[in-house]
C-alpha cells in the first residue's frame, strides 16, 4: 500500500479534535502534539511545522529553498542549507528512531527531502 493512501485525517465526534495519522505517527493539530509509537514526543515549533508540511506533501520532493521559505518565513540564502539540514536530521531521528522499516524521511540528493 502506498503511503499517500495511508495519510488519514479525522475529527472527533464534536469536530473539536483534528488528527493526522501516518503509520506509527499521530499528530493532534488541536494540541500541537505528536505521538510516535503511541508515545508523546516533544517537537519544537519549527520541527512540528516542518513535519506537518512534509506529511501534507507526502511522496513529493520538497526543495531546501521551499522548506526554508515556508517554515522559517525568511528569504533563502546559501547558509540556510545547514539550518534546514540540522532540523531535518533531528526530525528524522525523532520520527524514525524506533522504526524497523524504511525511514519516513528521505534525502533526495541535490533536490531536497521527501516524506514517504
Amino acid at each position: 500500500m502506498k503511503k499517500e493512501n495511508m495519510v488519514q485525517t479525522n475529527q472527533g465526534d464534536t469536530g473539536s479534535e483534528n488528527w493526522i495519522a501516518v503509520d506509527n505517527i499521530r499528530i493532534s493539530q488541536k494540541y500541537n502534539k505528536i505521538y510516535v509509537d503511541n508515545l508523546e514526543v516533544f517537537f519544537p515549533d519549527l520541527e512540528y511545522r516542518l513535519l506537518l508540511l512534509m506529511i501534507q506533501h507526502c511522496n513529493e520532493t520538497l526543495s531546501v529553498k521551499y522548506l526554508f521559505e515556508n517554515i522559517w518565513g525568511s528569504p533563502f540564502v546559501y547558509s540556510s542549507i545547514a539550518e534546514v539540514r540540522e532540523c531535518m536530521c533531528r526530525l528524522s531521528y525523532k520520527v524514525d528512531r524506533n522504526n524497523t522499516g524504511s525511514p519516513h524521511i528521505k534525502t533526495v540528493k541535490e533536490q531536497g527531502y521527501r516524506f514517504v
